[in-house]
């Protein structure tokens, strides 16, 4: 079997976009800043069932149901996330569904794909005994029997990486998890039909080998268990189509380790904030273990499905229990000190992070000491416009929150304003955020006898989204300024109407008009925005991209951000929020070209739609 054509996952997402949304891609700063590249998570623990295989469902069922307008029902086998697939799907269209599970699956999966209207029959040791069952019970009933690998569920599934390849084109290796095969036979698929270079590499479970030992024998080669705790990767006879697929696109297949997959949960959690069921955290596990590999590269990893039970989550995040004398704030922990009795063995994670300890022996208590740091999530969304949060601290300078929407002062940008809520419903007026020039720590001003605050207190953060979006649009409007002048930057400053940018021109007439229609030309052309980030040796070696004269991009935390207008307009080093077109900024009007010296031309501009 050859990889389904560029043309059917296309068709596929015309049905999956009526029953759900495109997926996101985020870029997570810390993943980034721990695995050295930069990396790009697909999120499918956000569909509709919290996995991929909603979609190859969804496809496969209307198509089914074209064919066979008659059909009784269908009939599956699953260890969950394809069974909640069927499920749903089924169920929508009228169609009585019938799933089988061996013993001991995982009881969340179980009730939600009851919850989704499936006669759940639990049967065999493992999957294959399942399936084996599922077909002799769907030939006697007349059942259609759902297979776990067919070209309509890669079509379907393939939407994900069509989409993953659209938005990232320039990702240099994307890792992808393996249980029957249909999630990374898309990903080639939609590689191969879009015509990109992106490497794919597969990753399997060391207790679940049989599509590595396939893909290295060239042939089908199956193993007489699956022993992993990662259940969507527990295979022991891979699919013959399947691996055709894999063996003529895929890079390579890794193995993984449950130890190293549960400290790739363990990750996403602490590095995300989302839940990564095991099958969901390998791809990741695998850039951990090839981490030196893909250094500096722009990588992508599939969190595939978010639906880990609680005995799988406990498995994760178990660790030894800690004696902490210090204070602890968020962020990454900077150094550990030996205290006294036995608590910790030296080199165990610590409260989920890899960390080795300075000990000379085992059995020791610590002392841990950690960087203060606020997750900024405006960097990877300007558009989020509130998040839930926990206070770090609280004093005269101000409120450091874990995690935060407010953009700070900086880069000319000011900063943001918003309310802060309590569980109770006290609402805390912000009316500015800083960031400390010596600490780092990123501070949220109260107005004056706002109610006080307490470290560990839940609250709503919420931005003056009205007052960001204008202060967004003018940021964006100063890069084309930037782009439609040539010149080195002295400064700037962004206002909510009116704008400026000095260049560095000396005995030079600009012409105010055209640098007007320059300016509107660009913001109709419609032209996209969006951000990547380079290491820091990337960006002293293209220093050509630096156009500010009198302020160096920071450095000294591994990566730059640059901010790209497409079609070759701009691109800079830029930590600030922008829109996400230039059609969004609006008709702009040049206003005063001055001289502020014998180098400096100041350039206002204006909004003309508030």
């Amino acid at each position: 079997m050859s990889a389904i054509p560029l043309a059917e996952i296309e068709a596929a997402a015309e049905i999956v976009y009526k029953h759900m949304k495109p997926t996101p891609e985020i870029r997570w700063p810390l993943l980034s800043a721990r695995l050295g590249c930069d990396v790009v998570v697909k999120h499918e623990n956000h569909t509709p069932i919290g996995a991929f295989k909603i979609r190859g469902g969804l496809n496969y069922m209307q198509k089914l149901i074209a064919l066979e307008p008659d059909c009784p029902g269908v009939i599956t086998a699953t260890r969950g996330n394809h069974g909640q697939s069927v499920a749903r799907a089924a169920t929508a269209l009228g169609l009585r569904a019938a799933i089988y599970v061996p013993f001991g699956n995982n009881p969340e999966k179980n009730d939600a794909m009851r919850g989704f209207g499936a006669e759940l029959i639990e049967y065999g040791n493992d999957f294959q005994e399942s399936r084996e069952e599922a077909g002799r019970v769907g030939a006697a009933e007349g059942l259609h029997m759902i297979p776990p690998f067919h070209p309509d569920l890669v079509a379907g599934v393939g939407t994900y990486a069509r989409e993953f390849l659209t938005a990232h084109p320039d990702m240099d290796t994307v890792y992808v998890p393996i249980g029957m095969g249909s999630g990374i036979c898309g990903m080639i698929s939609a590689r191969d039909g879009l015509g990109l270079s992106t490497k794919i590499v597969g990753v399997v479970a060391d207790g679940a080998p049989a599509y590595a030992l396939s893909f290295e024998a060239g042939e089908v080669v199956d193993t007489n268990a699956a022993d992993t705790f990662a259940d969507g990767l527990a295979c022991r006879a891979p699919d013959a189509d399947a691996l055709a697929i894999l063996s003529a696109g895929a890079e390579r297949i890794l193995r993984v380790s449950d130890d190293g997959i549960r400290e790739a949960m363990r990750a996403y959690f602490y590095e995300t904030h989302n839940i990564a069921e095991g099958a969901g955290a390998a791809p990741l596990a695998g850039l951990m273990q090839e981490k030196d590999r893909m250094a500096g590269k722009k990588v992508g990893v599939v969190l595939s499905g978010g639906n880990a039970d609680w005995a799988q989550l406990q498995s994760a995040f178990q660790g030894p229990k800690l004696i902490v004398a210090s204070g602890i704030a968020p962020g990454p922990i900077v150094s550990a000190t030996a205290l006294g009795p036995d608590q910790v063995r030296a080199g165990e994670w610590l409260y989920g992070r890899s960390f080795p300890l300075p000990l000379d022996s085992a059995n020791k208590n610590v002392r841990l000491e950690r960087k203060r740091m606020t997750e900024e999530l405006f960097r990877e969304d300007s558009y989020l416009k509130s998040c839930e949060a926990t206070v770090v601290a609280a004093g005269e300078d101000g409120i450091e929150l874990d995690r935060t929407v407010f953009y700070p002062t900086g880069g000319g940008q000011p900063g943001d304003s918003g309310t802060l809520t309590t569980a109770d419903g006290s609402v805390i007026a912000i009316v500015d955020t800083r960031k400390d020039r010596e600490t780092g720590r990123h501070l949220h001003i109260a107005a004056e006898d706002a109610p006080t605050l307490s470290p560990g207190d839940k609250v709503t953060a919420a931005i003056d989204w009205d007052r960001r979006y204008k202060l967004m649009r003018m940021h964006s409007a100063l890069h084309l300024l930037c782009a439609s002048v040539t010149g080195g930057v002295t400064g700037g400053q962004i206002g909510e109407e009116k704008s400026r940018l000095d260049f560095d021109l000396p005995d030079t007439n600009l012409d105010k008009d055209a640098i007007e229609a320059r300016l509107n030309e660009l913001v109709a052309g419609a032209h996209s925005m969006g951000h990547r980030w380079i290491t820091d040796e990337e960006m002293a070696s293209n220093q050509d991209l630096v156009r500010t004269m009198s302020v160096q991009p920071p450095s000294g935390q591994g990566r730059v951000r640059l901010m790209e207008i497409a079609d070759g307009v701009d691109l800079q080093p830029c930590g600030g929020t922008h829109v996400a077109n230039t059609s969004e900024i609006g008709q702009l009007r040049v206003g005063k070209i001055e001289n502020k010296g014998k180098h400096n031309r100041r350039i206002n501009i204006h909004l003309l739609v508030p």
